[in-house]
């Protein structure tokens, strides 16, 4: 399948009639819309599948009045005044081969608003070969038509080829690739033709029951009559699941928005103002705390701290001081001796055998020694005078003022600052916090709507126990009536084709189960190939196992242990879950064209790289790519430029109302030249 063109009128942001060419070029897949917020892309993403389903489109299952509402909005309002159009449409041409043969279809879906209800009309055109025009799809009752193109492209299919870069994001983050696969793995089959032959083998043998046996078709009938009602029953149970949905959405909205205006006015703060004066109050203990201790330490050698170099002067003048104070306590205690040496030594030179010359030897030198202890004593004077006891004292108030004193200084300078800025921040808070009177009445809104939204959903869960009760009493029935018609199957021939259908159904059933584990072999060599496409990681995953009943997902690494999905990176994570994606469109088989909403979003620059150079070029035979200049910047528009077809620019013009789109894209020469004269 190729899109060749798409085509809105009077739709969402799209004033009058809008044509997109997105016929790919060889070797260029990659059609790529620019636009920021607001501009119309996500409109444009979403209109090919609504075009196409209509209101099955929706990921879940809408009331009609919710559809028509839907569709009111979507139609184009003019903004400079309030002429709103009162038609919309949009409409897709497409291109499928047949036996080698090329068809191209066109699917236009219409809304006209009348008396106040929006009307709905479907219409599909066909044109074969080289026929220049569209002719009417006359083969196909128009009540069939919508039929005919789920049948031509399923929902379940296409919905695969639908890349939303925040879903995916969810997806990884929430871990849903399990259950995206279960979700998907049906339309992924292809079953549904043999589903529904296994059920026309079932009407058959109704229809071949014998015609004696009136009890047995009587209790038939029944059983036929309490399936539609049980059938009936359940659908009205499903409207009514999706109009308390509905509820619940406008419901979770007034919430939203009633918490949104109590946070404008400080609602969470002054839902915390006893806790904020408790934290007040052991902010200003901290910082009474800390003053105290920077006032203690001030009081004590902090000040010497700010003198260092005259701290090293003194301690060497101390030194100094120690040293004389020394010498001269020597020369003190020496020349108390002199006098009591001398006299010994007269009296034993006297009486010694010595000669005049030795004996004045030993006086001469005594004396030059006295002379020279004098003299030491009477060299310098301590300029403190400071006792031993007094300088040590000293000493070590200079170790400490230049030891811990300015670390813990520091330390409590740092408290006293984050204490002063805490209580600056909590006094303003408190004095600023809505009055009570003011969000009381909106916290006690909340609490109601928070109280009905409980209700909904308790009535909700009771509504899909119900339907689940109803879907299990169905298929007793059908067991039921299975056994009746069993029963009521008379003679050689028809006994035969009972025991025949039977088999048949059996070997459907093996089929489904034997193509539900090949489908999954397959689905692991695609996963395992993907993600080693888009991992920067090698043999990060080294094997992939996914079970066939649960389809929970095991990754494995080279060595052969698993490896449990939350170690990954949240870029890896987002990765793998674009991997799965990418997989299981490969395994449907289908050639469909890939669509891709924000592509980068909330990737590094290592993914962004992978996505732009190794998945948007090979994902698809046509890639549909829609981003902001925020998302695709210039450089990734380089790597993509080689494998680009076409490229618009979606331009809201404020003036006008609407988007009209252009060709280029943000990085474009053109485009960037025209902004300028634009803004001239």
């Amino acid at each position: 399948m190729i899109i060749t063109k798409v085509t809105l009128t009077d739709y969402g942001v799209y004033g009058g009639k809008n044509e997109f060419d997105l016929a790919p070029v060889q070797d260029r897949p990659i059609i790529l819309f620019g636009g920021t917020n607001g501009a119309g892309k996500t409109t444009l993403f979403e209109a090919i599948p609504l075009c196409l389903y209509g209101i099955s489109s929706a990921d879940r299952r809408i009331t009609k009045k919710a559809y028509e509402e839907f569709l009111a909005k979507k139609i184009h309002r003019y903004q400079k005044s309030s002429v709103m159009a009162d038609s919309a449409s949009v409409a897709v041409q497409f291109k499928f081969y047949h036996n080698s043969k090329e068809v191209e279809y066109r699917v236009e879906r219409s809304w006209q608003k009348s008396y106040g209800r929006t009307e709905e009309r479907l219409d599909v055109k066909k044109r074969t070969g080289s026929s220049a025009r569209f002719g009417r799809l006359d083969t196909i009752e128009a009540s069939h038509w919508q039929s005919f193109v789920s049948d031509l492209i399923p929902k379940g299919i296409l919905r695969l080829f639908f890349f939303d870069g925040e879903k995916v994001v969810k997806m990884a983050k929430e871990g849903l690739e399990d259950a995206v696969i279960r979700d998907s793995f049906k339309s992924l089959l292809g079953i549904e033709v043999a589903e529904q032959l296994h059920a026309d083998l079932q009407v058959n043998l109704t229809r071949n029951l014998a015609d004696g046996d009136k009890l047995l078709q009587e209790e038939i009938a029944r059983c036929d009559a309490e399936r539609q009602d049980t059938d009936k029953n359940v659908e009205r149970l499903c409207e009514r699941l999706a109009q308390r949905q509905t509820d619940m959405d406008a419901l979770s909205n007034e919430i939203e928005s009633a918490e949104s205006d109590i946070s404008k006015i400080g609602g969470t703060f002054a839902s915390d103002r006893d806790g904020a004066k408790t934290r007040l109050g052991n902010a200003r203990s901290g910082y009474e705390v800390a003053r105290r201790r920077i006032s203690d330490m001030c009081a004590d050698a902090l000040p010497l701290a700010l003198i260092p170099s005259h701290l090293d002067e003194l301690l060497k003048q101390m030194d100094s001081d120690s040293a004389m104070s020394q010498d001269r306590a020597g020369a003190r205690m020496l020349g108390e001796k002199i006098g009591a040496m001398s006299e010994i030594l007269k009296d034993a030179y006297e009486n010694a055998e010595l000669s005049s010359s030795q004996k004045r030897i030993i006086t001469s030198s005594m004396t030059r020694f006295v002379k020279k202890e004098k003299a030491s004593e009477a060299e310098g004077t301590p300029m403190f005078g400071f006792s031993e006891y007094q300088t040590a004292a000293i000493k070590g108030i200079i170790s400490r003022a230049n030891g811990k004193l300015l670390p813990a200084l520091r330390k409590e300078t740092a408290s006293l600052v984050k204490y002063d800025k805490e209580i600056t921040t909590l006094e303003s808070a408190i004095a600023s916090a809505p009055a009570d009177d003011e969000i009381g009445p909106l916290i006690s809104r909340v609490a109601e709507l928070n109280s009905q939204r409980g209700a909904l959903q308790e009535e909700m869960n009771h509504m899909g126990e119900k339907i689940a009760s109803n879907r299990a009493l169905l298929q007793h029935i059908d067991t039921k009536m299975r056994d009746l018609v069993s029963k009521a199957h008379k003679g050689k021939k028809t006994r035969e084709q009972i025991r025949l259908t039977h088999e048949v159904q059996k070997v459907l059933e093996e089929f489904i189960d034997r193509l539900r584990v090949k489908k999954i072999r397959l689905l692991e060599q695609y996963l395992l190939d993907a993600a080693g496409i888009l991992l920067h990681k090698k043999d990060l995953i080294h094997r992939i196992r996914i079970d066939p009943k649960s389809f929970e997902i095991t990754i494995y690494d080279r060595d052969g242990r698993p490896k449990p999905k939350y170690l990954l990176s949240e870029g890896e994570k987002q990765m793998f879950a674009t991997s799965v994606l990418w997989a299981l469109a490969k395994t449907s088989g289908r050639p469909l064209p890939f669509m891709i909403d924000t592509p980068l979003a909330r990737l590094d620059d290592a993914h962004r790289t992978s996505i732009v150079k190794r998945f948007l070029p090979t994902a698809s035979h046509q890639t549909l790519v829609f981003s902001t200049d925020t998302e695709i910047e210039e450089p990734e528009y380089k790597m993509m430029s080689s494998h680009l077809a076409k490229s618009y620019l979606l331009a809201f013009d404020e003036d006008a109302g609407s988007t009209s789109p252009r060709s280029g894209y943000f990085w474009d020469r053109d485009v960037r030249e025209d902004d300028k004269v634009a803004a001239v």
